[in-house]
């Protein structure tokens, strides 16, 4: 028999994941505020599924019991915690949740596993995250990610109902270093977007370097354990050197979009932003500086400064490389 999953959010990715679950054999609600298929972002996608005949409004969400269905949450950033706020009946009870949100929670800075853990006691928790566009998931390319877990049952529960041949997912325990890469990542592809426009030479590869190895130390940190006894199981993973590679390079990124738009005089953050949308690198490096009493990223704050001052960003980034 299938198994129910519900996925909350419908956005580009959310919606992609959606189609990718249904047509895989799973049983499928998608709950969301607005469903518009005529949004030219998702009209671009060649959904396998009609998926308008799957989707409930999220003010329903409460007549449901939350623990009958795997939920699955594809909210931006900004709407993970008021999601949980706004809804606190039907998670009431929560026992089980997975994520493909991206980023912190803006609130308080923290990731979003300590608000979930502080939030629910006991808790099992799974974040799906790694190198992958939704029209990629939609065209069945194959696609490695990372499935990070706390519980190794709920993660083997996951791989075996989500698993295909099309996507597979290789299994961590490692999910706050995931959560730290897939914020990072988005915070260094920005970085790069604004290197390629300052510099002739492509400072790509060492930004991304720079960045695994704050993952890793970040992460360590927080754990209070040793770097070398983990490198090669996070930084070689596909949610942390493998998102990397594919975010910080590619022109479909909305963040290396971004931080190209930003590096020409001519166009203003505002400007940028209202050209592409939601850009998660952009909030959660506002966040993590401001906000974060955990984390100090040293690529957090060279873009923070750039966006500060954006004409010395020659300056600042030459200083990171040299770190």
């Amino acid at each position: 028999m299938p198994h129910n999953f519900r996925v909350i959010g419908a956005g580009v990715w959310g919606l992609a994941f959606s189609d990718y679950l249904i047509n895989n054999g799973c049983d499928v609600e998608i709950f969301c505020r607005d469903f518009n298929l005529a949004n030219k972002k998702l009209n671009k996608l060649k959904f396998q599924s009609n998926l308008s005949s799957y989707v409930k409004p999220l003010s329903v969400l409460s007549n449901y019991d939350c623990n009958d269905a795997i939920n699955i949450i594809a909210t931006n950033s900004n709407g993970f915690s008021d999601l949980f706020d706004n809804q606190k009946i039907y998670f009431n009870d929560l026992k089980k949740i997975v994520w493909l949100t991206k980023g912190l929670d803006h609130k308080t800075g923290k990731l979003f596993s300590e608000y979930l853990n502080e939030k629910f006691n006991g808790v099992e928790l799974a974040l799906i995250s790694g190198p992958s566009f939704a029209e990629d998931l939609c065209n069945g390319l194959d696609i490695t990610i990372s499935l990070a877990s706390n519980s190794s049952s709920f993660s083997d529960k996951l791989f075996e109902l989500m698993s295909s041949n099309s996507l597979k997912f290789k299994q961590t325990s490692h999910l706050e270093a995931i959560e730290i890469a897939s914020f990072l990542k988005n915070i260094t592809a920005i970085l790069c977007g604004i290197s390629d426009n300052t510099f002739s030479e492509r400072k790509s590869d060492l930004l991304i370097k720079i960045a695994c190895d704050e993952v890793l130390s970040m992460y360590c940190s927080l754990n209070n354990i040793q770097e070398d006894d983990l490198r090669n199981e996070i930084v070689n993973s596909p949610g942390c050197i493998g998102d990397m590679n594919l975010t910080c390079k590619q022109l479909k990124s909305r963040n290396y979009q971004f931080g190209k738009s930003i590096s020409d005089s001519s166009s203003s953050i505002q400007d940028a932003l209202n050209e592409i949308g939601t850009v998660e690198g952009y909030e959660c490096c506002i966040t993590l500086i401001e906000k974060s009493k955990t984390f100090r990223s040293t690529i957090a704050s060279t873009l923070y400064k750039i966006l500060s001052q954006p004409a010395k960003r020659s300056d600042y980034l030459l200083k990171l490389f040299q770190s």
